[in-house]
């Protein structure tokens, strides 16, 4: 009787080499498709939650256009000149306090960082000091309990006043009801909570922004502030002729006092995938204490104000700016995640 080869029957070495790499191409075509699956749903969620952060936070935003301030006339002020538009003249003076102000109203109850909470009076010329407000003296409440039972850190800062802010005000329903347990948490472990992207990372505040530049799906810079500066200083740019940064003028200046002020919006943002901002937030004195952005030459406070370079760098620098914060060579911000762009909210 004839022996069937059994060989005919089964797999050859290389037959069985193919089918295994085969297998291996397609799994891990098929892991790069779940990975990429699941980075568009974290991207998803974290829009999601940060569009939820942008509707609470411009409500509370377009109320100080209309707030009533603890400010009246001068004597010297009441009659109204429609020659004075330079320097600080009578006329003006009252629409200068007025925005001195509001924009004190802002940084005390907007805050961005907790020496603006611990520290949140400014002193202008010509008006009464401005007392804690009910909200700011909550605040101040609120970080000194949590200070003393664990010392709160500056890491994530910006990131927990945003959290403060919303879970206390006028309206709370973001935090109570909105909101799921996986998008607050406390990364640093200091006791103060932050909102939390899909990546578990701090979802970042900064209340004036004027060196952001969002970029847009291709690739190409929407720049949202215009550095002057310079330009005035060259003699190549009027901040009196006509049109001067009247399209975008900032809607709290209603009688345009401030020449130089653009439209500020808050900026809540996520690092991304990366988890690297590389947004500048503050510059460090030679104390290693933060500058403020406060009161300029006039005395009044100028969201607009240039801060020396980081790290000790050439020029000058806008809050909000790119800004290499983890020191790797490279600026990361491409992938952070913000409120600045509607196909983002």
């Amino acid at each position: 009787m004839r022996r069937v080869n059994d060989a005919a029957d089964g797999f050859t070495l290389i037959e069985l080499l193919i089918t295994i790499t085969i297998i291996g191409i397609l799994a891990s075509l098929g892991l790069g498709a779940l990975y990429k699956a699941q980075e568009q749903a974290r991207e998803a969620k974290t829009k999601n939650t940060i569009y939820k952060l942008h509707v609470a936070m411009m409500h509370r935003w377009e109320g100080y256009r209309y707030r009533r301030l603890p400010i009246s006339i001068l004597p010297n002020e009441r009659v109204f000149d429609l020659n004075d538009v330079d320097g600080y003249p009578n006329s003006m003076g009252f629409a200068w306090r007025q925005l001195n102000m509001r924009r004190a109203l802002m940084r005390m109850e907007l805050p961005q960082r907790w020496d603006e909470v611990t520290n949140p009076f400014l002193a202008f010329p010509y008006t009464p000091p401005l007392a804690r407000t009910s909200l700011a003296t909550a605040y101040f409440q609120y970080y000194t309990i949590r200070n003393n039972q664990t010392p709160i850190t500056d890491a994530n800062e910006d990131a927990e006043c945003l959290y403060m802010i919303m879970s206390m005000g006028e309206d709370t329903s973001l935090v109570a009801e909105q909101l799921t347990h996986s998008e607050v948490g406390d990364t640093d472990g200091d006791g103060a909570l932050e909102f939390l992207d899909a990546w578990g990372n701090p979802i970042h505040f900064l209340r004036w922004a004027p060196g952001f530049a969002a970029v847009n799906p291709w690739g190409s810079a929407i720049v949202n502030f215009v550095p002057v500066e310079s330009a005035l200083q060259a003699g190549i740019a009027d901040p009196n002729a006509g049109g001067f940064f009247q399209e975008e003028h900032d809607p709290f200046d209603s009688r345009n006092v401030h020449k130089l002020a653009y439209a500020l919006y808050p900026l809540i943002y996520s690092s991304g995938p990366d988890g690297v901002p590389d947004i500048l937030h503050k510059v460090l004195d030679a104390n290693g204490q933060p500058q403020n952005v406060g009161l300029n030459n006039l005395g009044n406070l100028d969201p607009y104000q240039l801060v020396p370079a980081p790290n000790n760098g050439p020029g000058e620098s806008l809050i909000g700016q790119p800004f290499d914060r983890d020191l790797d060579g490279t600026l990361q911000h491409l992938d952070n995640i913000h409120n600045h762009i509607k196909s983002q909210r």
